[in-house]
């Protein structure tokens, strides 16, 4: 049994390797067995680094069964791992086989044959690390660029860009031995090295430019009106310094005035990583992956993604931008009743959002100042529904678990829901 919490320093790379010899028995017994368990917390960051251990599972022969769940296995008879579940307690009677667990906290000791990974970053920025650590198969590039792009989600990512912690480590460990990501200071907007700026600002979803996402016409039609018409079709990463001003300032001007609420130059201004290899931004590989995860309220899509990126991140990419004409008529049309479904479970009550993400619209709207931390409630087939990723990003870390654990609502896959007549 084993305890460790991993902080950047010297001794990081000690600890790596003695997580990473666990793991790699883990995967030894998984060849025996034929299976190892992977189990996964419902939030974005989890949900990727889950999938990443899957490819890495069917890589080596072993057949992984994937789960994600506000609740971890309760007895652990086979090799597992599990992602982004607080604080594991398991008893010694509960452990009867391999176990790996990476989590944000870890207060109960492990039992024998249990090791708990605790860490100044994201479960996919440890993964990550203990991965480059391996130098091996399990380290596949594709692989460890969706872990970055995952990291966004997962709290040590700044609004501005700059990365925090182990998450921080394991940029600068991919970027040093992984030539073609590059970094651009710009408007956060989709592929702003090969995309002109106001195409770029119409096809981003995240952040949401009101009245400008969706409709590129619009901001040629601002830059026109503030004699900036020459700067429409540029591609955004070749504007200077002095551009960049001049057009982050009329934008943001622009937005301010529709908006409620102040906004924050880091809402749309930032350091944005630069996927060359694959040709996407970082932020819109994460945010394409959870458009789908999150609409569709299934993880599937990500083990498709693991198994063939090459393929799925060129079409997923392409529909997630595609659909931001879609997105926008939603935000700017939608309806918004408060409502409590439960002494532990009020929002805010949305129309069909018509396959798009609820955390992405929440995002959306929250910009524009019209919701606060309570999730978008949205009814499926009769009964009222919100998503977990939004839960946890609106409300905090666990918060989804607690919904199930006081009988709030049920998990039906990546949703919580509850009965019509609850």
């Amino acid at each position: 049994m084993l305890r460790l919490h991993l902080e950047p320093g010297s001794s990081l790379d000690r600890s790596l390797q003695a997580v990473s010899r666990h793991l790699g028995k883990i995967l030894e017994e998984g060849v025996r067995e034929g299976y190892i368990r992977v189990w996964a917390y419902p939030r974005v960051e989890s949900i990727i680094a889950g999938g990443v251990l899957s490819a890495i599972s069917s890589s080596i022969g072993v057949r992984p069964l994937y789960k994600v769940s506000v609740f971890p296995p309760s007895q652990i008879d086979t090799p597992t791992i599990i992602l982004g579940y607080s604080n594991p307690d398991y008893k010694a009677t509960q452990v009867n086989s391999t176990l790996l667990s990476l989590s944000p906290e870890a207060s109960a000791p492990p039992p024998p044959g249990a090791v708990y990974v605790t860490g100044e970053g994201s479960v996919a920025g440890i993964l990550g690390l203990l991965l480059h650590e391996q130098k091996n198969a399990y380290s596949r590039r594709e692989l460890l660029l969706l872990l970055l792009s995952a990291s966004y989600y997962g709290g040590y990512v700044e609004k501005t860009g700059r990365f925090h912690g182990l998450d921080r480590a394991f940029y600068e460990a991919l970027s040093a031995k992984t030539p073609e990501i590059d970094v651009v200071n710009t408007l956060k907007v989709y592929n702003p090295d090969k995309t002109g700026l106001c195409d770029a600002i119409s096809m981003t979803i995240d952040p949401y430019y009101p009245s400008l996402t969706g409709d590129p016409d619009a901001c040629k039609s601002l830059l026109r009106a503030n004699e900036l018409e020459d700067l429409s079709d540029r591609i955004v990463s070749s504007l200077s310094e002095k551009e960049l001003e001049k057009a982050a300032l009329t934008i943001l001007s622009h937005i301010q005035g529709i908006v409620k609420g102040r906004l924050e130059a880091s809402d749309y201004i930032g350091s944005i990583v630069l996927y060359r290899s694959i040709g996407v931004d970082a932020r819109l590989l994460a945010n394409s992956i959870v458009h789908f995860l999150d609409s569709l309220g299934d993880p599937a899509i990500v083990q498709s993604i693991v198994y063939d990126p090459e393929t799925l991140i060129q079409a997923l990419t392409r529909s997630h931008v595609a659909s931001a004409s879609d997105f926008a008529d939603y935000v700017e049309n939608t309806r918004l009743v408060k409502a409590k479904l439960h002494s532990w479970l009020r929002g805010y009550m949305v129309g069909d959002p018509h396959g798009h993400s609820p955390l992405l619209l929440w995002r959306a709207l929250k910009l524009k100042g019209l919701v606060e931390a309570e999730p978008l409630i949205i009814d499926r087939n009769g009964k009222n529904c919100v998503s977990a990723l939004q839960v946890e990003e609106a409300k905090g870390y666990g918060e989804a678990r607690k919904l199930v654990s006081v009988k709030a609502a049920r998990e039906d896959g990546l949703w919580l829901c509850v009965e019509e007549n609850a």
